[in-house]
């Protein structure tokens, strides 16, 4: 069998790349049925076929070296080995450079009857020359990424111990490991630093620090919140006061109590009596506790035992104890009942909450020990306690024990869209996430919206992803994408010219946990998100079956991949594909000044249409090129100087509208290759060849307003309002064009927001500040350019 599906992420409309790629693959695998390849690299990101006989895991590297990139075998580390319940073996292996790990450099090799049928991962070629001897030592670099997070009150275990079990304590000590950390196109041997943070706002960091320099190089918080703007909103340093712990107790049994809840009414809850008072605690399901505890509105943890005299809970401290008693059991029989789960690592793992944790805090969080939950300030959120919460939190910690994705950009994403994939498994009332909580004032809302993620400003395409800095990289942003996936998977539908099957939840729900649990590794992102799930509903229903289709059609939809002609539907005729036209557009070169011209390449019938701009160069925020729709609604937008790039909208036509201003010109553009998606040949006479992969769009450019052209003496920063109340205005005053960051820091010196940071013409150029989630208070606003600093001091009001 030879490769029959390269569906390669890339930039570049020519196919020989493919063509290589595609012959080192059939070389070394001929019986491979499908890759899927980096973005940016020839690198696999997932194979599957028959991969051949596998002797040990090393071997199958070393034997393969070439097809990953490498010139000689890689060093891995056999992680674990685990089977399934269909016979299936899955080896999680660690690409490590003289013993050190290599942060990210996780893949799964998958087994049958001694058998490679798939493979999925990142693997870095390019880490092997870093040396990893280091100059500093690990206490040296906990001291660094302390400095680095300023002053802060460090995590510690308090509260009532288990009234059963013999459990230790959770470790929050700081520590530290070496790894080689990808960053930059570059590869840096770091200590990898753990430190957890309960002040002034919960936080795991994850702070990496040169091993050689001591500089810290990248830093991230990992604690898995349920909403991300919270952080902004927590109470001021130091805090409250910490819970006071109960007294200790006598075992007496386990019981059946019941409870008045917030936000799912009466509810049957497993307690446990001792002495005179019953807990809110659990000993009958596998581990050795479900318990639920109050942190008094302090910041301990676990806190204390909430308890009650006649296992009646009502009393209004404790019903949002039993609504995340509650939530905790039913997740962990969700978990047991569907996917044969024990508890979130599988082995029975106790599990505690925490309710009324702060005063006033709109979050919820796994802090990769126990679930904690805010009692919301009445009015963002009330008591974050409701049921798809918990599930939502819960899953997180199969997350880490599974695929572990890294909390960070694509693969963060994909974690926080797991866990509302599984939310709405555990409450399966309908597609929305934190429907009773958020905004208690205004009914019929939600946080977030698996059926219309926009509705929770929320991407539903993969060409609108968010690509900056803030939240992780958008991990609560663009999971949108795979919730949009999983929706369609599950409801069915034709979105953006792509008709999906239908298989409902109890499909959808097995092949994403399927996913995470088998094919899933630390640094997947939605290509290989696409190929995983595409691999566990083969592994479940065959590879022709509806469901495979579905998978497909739907990530199809969402803007990542092909879709399929199986069962699922594929928008009519044929396979849906993108087939490419060789047809030029271009500027005049160098364009003229007041200029204003639009070229449009149309394809009656076609789902989505393409250019690919070759070339493409403007006056940086004073040119522009306008990508519009069939309708003339603006998609996209473009300037200054860009590598070759695709751009793509919807429908049957896509146009390039070039406006120019009264000065300096630039080369401009030229597009030389058009692409439509469609399920047919929509020209007879012309048979469009297809393009062989999936082109990628660009994403917009994000453009500051910009002032006249007018000459300016020198280096000036003015603000206003100020006092500020939701945004403030910041108005650079620049003499020369040249790079300028514009940054927002608390009087503690952190950054809290960076407007701009980028390169600018001479000029005046305002720069609009959102200080929407900033705490009231005094911060300083800094404008870095031309070698100079400026500062001015703006207040944000209440």
């Amino acid at each position: 069998m030879v490769l029959a599906a390269l569906l390669a992420l890339a930039l570049t409309p020519l196919a020989s790349a493919q063509d290589a790629r595609t012959t080192a693959l059939n070389h070394a695998f001929p019986s491979v049925d499908a890759a899927t390849f980096q973005a940016d690299a020839d690198r696999p990101l997932f194979l599957s076929g028959d991969l051949g006989s596998v002797a040990s895991p090393e071997a199958f590297f070393r034997d393969h070296a070439g097809v990953f990139g490498f010139d000689a075998a890689p060093d891995v580390r056999v992680v674990r080995t685990e089977s399934d319940d269909l016979g299936l073996t899955h080896v999680r292996v660690q690409q490590t450079v003289g013993g050190v790990p290599v942060f990210g450099a996780e893949s799964a090799l998958h087994l049958r009857d001694g058998r490679a049928y798939a493979w999925g991962g990142d693997l870095h070629p390019g880490a092997v020359n870093v040396r990893t001897t280091p100059a500093l030592d690990a206490n040296t670099s906990i001291q660094a990424a302390q400095r680095a997070l300023g002053p802060v009150e460090y995590r510690r275990a308090s509260g009532d111990a288990p009234i059963t079990g013999r459990e230790a304590a959770p470790d929050w000590a700081p520590r530290a490991e070496l790894v080689v950390l990808p960053h930059d196109g570059d590869y840096v041997l770091t200590y990898h630093v753990r430190l957890f943070v309960e002040s002034p706002a919960p936080a795991n960091w994850e702070v990496f620090v040169d091993a050689t320099t001591g500089e810290v190089v990248h830093r991230f918080n990992s604690i898995h919140t349920f909403d991300p703007r919270a952080e902004a909103d927590v109470a001021a340093w130091p805090g409250v006061p910490y819970a006071v712990p109960s007294a200790s107790m006598m075992m007496a049994g386990p019981t059946t109590g019941t409870g008045s809840s917030l936000y799912s009414g009466t509810v049957t809850i497993p307690t446990y009596l001792s002495g005179s008072s019953y807990y809110l605690y659990d000993t009958t399901r596998g581990p050795s506790y479900i318990r639920t505890m109050t942190g008094n509105n302090g910041t301990s943890l676990p806190g204390s035992y909430i308890t009650d005299s006649d296992n009646n809970f009502t009393a209004t401290a404790a019903r949002a104890g039993v609504d995340a008693h509650y939530g905790a059991v039913a997740t962990f029989d969700y978990y047991k009942n569907t996917h044969n789960r024990s508890s979130y690592n599988g082995n029975n793992a106790s599990i505690t909450s925490t309710v009324h944790h702060r005063s006033g805090y709109n979050n919820a969080f796994w802090n990769g020990s126990q679930m904690v939950y805010g009692d919301g300030d009445g009015s963002q959120f009330g008591p974050l306690v409701e049921l798809d919460i918990a599930a939502h939190e819960l899953s997180h910690a199969v997350t880490e024990y599974t695929g572990g994705l890294i909390y960070q950009n694509e693969s963060g994403a994909l974690n926080e869209a797991f866990s509302d994939i599984m939310a709405i498994m555990v409450d399966r009332n309908d597609y929305r996430v934190g429907e009773n909580s958020y905004t208690p004032g205004t009914s019929g809302d939600a946080l977030r919206y698996l059926d219309n993620p926009p509705a929770g400003n929320q991407p539903d395409n993969y060409a609108d992803r968010y690509t900056g800095s803030q939240d992780n990289g958008g991990v609560h942003i663009n999971s949108g994408i795979a919730n949009k996936q999983a929706y369609l998977m599950i409801a069915g539908g034709t979105f953006r010219g792509v008709t999906v099957g239908a298989v409902g939840r109890s499909v959808t729900e097995k092949v994403w946990y399927r996913a995470m649990a088998n094919y899933f590794t630390s640094s997947t992102n939605f290509a290989g998100a696409r190929a995983g799930t595409i691999q566990a509903a083969t592994d479940l229903y065959g590879a022709g079956s509806s469901q495979v289709a579905s998978v497909t059609n739907a990530w199809a939809a969402v803007g990542v991949g092909s879709g399929s002609t199986g069962g699922g539907g594929g928008g009519g005729g044929g396979t849906p594909e993108w087939r490419y036209e060789t047809i030029t557009y271009q500027s005049p070169h160098n364009y003229p000044n007041n200029y204003n011209n639009t070229q449009t390449y149309s394809k009656p019938g076609a789902q989505r249409v393409a250019m690919y701009f070759e070339q493409f160069s403007t006056e940086n925020n004073y040119d522009f090129v306008y990508i519009k729709n069939s309708s003339g609604a603006t998609t996209a937008t473009y300037t200054g100087n860009k590598s070759a790039f695709w751009a793509i909208v919807d429908g049957d036509a896509i146009s390039a509208n070039l406006v120019t201003d009264y000065s300096v010109t630039a080369y401009g553009y030229r597009v030389t290759t058009v692409a439509y998606f469609s399920d047919q040949v929509l020209l007879a006479a012309d048979p469009n060849p297809v393009l062989g992969y999936e082109p990628e769009a660009q994403p917009s450019d994000v453009l500051p307003a910009v002032f006249s052209k007018a000459e300016v003496a020198e280096l000036a920063l003015g603000v206003g309002p100020n006092p500020a109340g939701a945004t403030t205005t910041a108005t650079l005053s620049l003499p020369d064009a040249g790079p300028v960051s514009v940054t927002v820091i608390d009087l503690l010196g952190r950054t809290v927001a960076t407007p701009l940071a980028g390169t600018l013409e001479a000029g005046q150029t305002p720069v609009r500040i959102d200080t929407s989630d900033l705490p009231a208070g005094v911060y300083v606003v800094v404008l870095d350019a031309a070698g100079q600093r400026l500062t001015r001091q703006v207040t944000v009001v209440r």
